[in-house]
Formats: C-alpha cells, structure tokens, sequence
C-alpha cells in the first residue's frame, strides 16, 4: 500500500493473490532477495506437501475402519 500511496484497505488484493503477488514483492525488497524468495517457496510446497498427508491419512483410517 504504500508502495501505491493507497491505505491497506484501498488495495484491490485479497484471498490467495495476497500470498502469490504481496509476498514476492515484499521478499524482493529484503537483502539477499533470492534466499528469502527459495525459503518461501518451499514453505509453500511443505504445506502443500502436509495438506496432501492430512487427506491421505483420512482416507486411511476410514478404509480401515
């Protein structure tokens, strides 16, 4: 927002484009943009990883039960 020189309520952004359109700007503008932007890739895939795991298990345990 204030890259804009709009207030935080103002801003078109919100749901997943918060994550996938705020974040690499905001990672681009800290010291050593690279790191940061590899470091929030694979949180994101992790948690897609874990998400994947919490289904699976379910699906699991109802077929044995």
């Amino acid at each position: 927002a204030t890259l804009n020189g709009i207030t935080f309520e103002e801003l078109p952004i919100q749901g997943p484009e918060l994550t996938f359109v705020t974040m690499p700007m905001i990672v681009a503008s800290l010291p050593w943009p690279n790191l940061w932007l590899a470091t929030f890739c694979l949180i994101i895939v992790m948690l897609g990883i874990d998400s994947t795991f919490g289904g699976v298990e379910s699906v699991c345990y109802m077929v044995k039960d």
